[in-house]
């Protein structure tokens, strides 16, 4: 064994990190959640409202429209129209109609209609922007979408972190230290430049029990290797459930060492060959 006797200590910043990382990302997802729904909820309901006073309402009369549209990634256009009408006792009116939409513009070749409702006169609906409905619903459900994916990574990475937490916790107080062979090195790419290596690793727990998974290292922080050819990787095992189970920083987090104990290690290891 190489590691000291448990329970060993846990790195004081490793902690600081993952018990406050770890909510804090869960409350960025949620907060994403909730500020991507708003907004998707209230383009949808402008949709809806536009669409039902499109059914209900008449015809206005001395229509005038200019659209300023400004296209963000080629294939998102944000359409700004200001609008002039006049309803049936002769008021004019005007206001302003913004909708976004994916892939397709509105048709400015066609004539600017608008209807109103005859109780609310100031409450219109403009063809172009009805006329965009389809494509208004494809960049509502493409921002829903993106949405949820976001909120899923954020609150994934966060309860990653909290169960690495646990994890070391529990690890600290009790386990057993085994070595597991590396099966192969996955270097993995950012970039195009060679940021990390993915370690995939076998090896049987104390009671004989398989063990297998891979784990991404970065280059200037790789595993503890338990020989000196590097082709094993010092691993602690809960010995009740053999799924718990952390490999070793080169720096030996998320443990917290003293110089002697690290110094010792390193010589042992010096001395190993691979089994």
């Amino acid at each position: 064994m190489l590691l000291p006797p448990r329970p060993l200590r846990l790195n004081r910043l490793f902690v600081v990190e993952h018990i406050t990382g770890g909510p804090a990302l869960l409350l960025v997802g949620l907060a994403m959640a909730c500020l991507g729904g708003w907004f998707t909820f209230d383009d949808a309901s402008q949709l809806a409202e536009e669409s039902r006073i499109w059914e209900d309402g008449v015809p206005a009369s001395q229509v005038s429209a200019t659209c300023k549209v400004r296209t963000r990634r080629l294939v998102i256009h944000e359409h700004k129209v200001s609008v002039r009408y006049t309803d049936a006792n002769g008021a004019e009116h005007r206001g302003d109609v913004d909708f976004s939409t994916l892939g397709a513009k509105y048709d400015g070749s066609k004539e600017a209609v608008v209807r109103y409702l005859r109780e609310a006169p100031d409450r219109f609906a403009l063809s172009w922007a009805v006329d965009a409905g389809t494509a208004r619903i494809l960049l509502i459900a493409l921002y829903a979408l993106g949405m949820l994916a976001s909120t899923a990574a954020f609150c994934a990475l966060g309860m990653r972190m909290l169960r690495r937490f646990a994890t070391a916790r529990r690890l600290a107080a009790r386990s057993d230290e085994v070595a597991v062979r590396v099966v192969e090195v996955e270097p993995q790419l950012s970039l195009g430049r060679h940021k990390r290596n993915t370690f995939h690793y076998e090896g049987r727990a104390a009671d004989g029990r398989e063990l297998s998974g891979k784990e991404s290292f970065p280059l200037d922080r790789p595993p503890l290797f338990a020989d000196a050819s590097r082709r094993t990787i010092v691993a602690l095992v809960d010995p009740d459930d053999p799924s718990r189970l952390l490999l070793v920083h080169g720096d030996f987090l998320p443990f917290e060492l003293t110089p002697e104990e690290q110094a010792a290690i390193g010589a042992a290891i010096a001395l190993r060959r691979s089994g």
